[in-house]
């Protein structure tokens, strides 16, 4: 797998070297994402965000300190510790019910 992934290929310094091929990397539709480890510059903006914005909840169990937070969306969570916030390149999709309940708690947070 790891052959099909890394293609041979001959940079720009002439050395030979491994390419990064993504089509044979995709893993098509992802069914369940554990969890999304992202940082936060400050925990009361993400409350105020993911949990009343969005409607999330927060773990009641594990990391209920104020330095990270660990957020319940269905079986995943978010872990957002406080430090220089991250920047993801790619796209995290959400589906919540009751959209017309989510654009009222969004206008509300804003």
């Amino acid at each position: 797998m790891v052959d099909k992934i890394l293609a041979d290929q001959k940079p720009a310094d002439g050395k030979p070297g491994k390419k990064f091929d993504r089509a044979a990397a995709d893993i098509g539709n992802i069914v369940n994402l554990g969890h999304l480890n992202v940082n936060i510059a400050d925990q009361r903006l993400a409350t105020h965000y993911y949990i009343s914005a969005l409607g999330l909840t927060r773990d009641p169990f594990l990391n209920t300190g104020v330095r990270i937070m660990w957020v319940n969306v269905g079986v995943s969570q978010f872990h957002l510790p406080t430090g220089e916030p991250h920047l993801l390149r790619g796209v995290t999709g959400l589906v919540i019910p009751d959209r017309a309940a989510l654009l009222a708690r969004l206008n509300e947070a804003a």
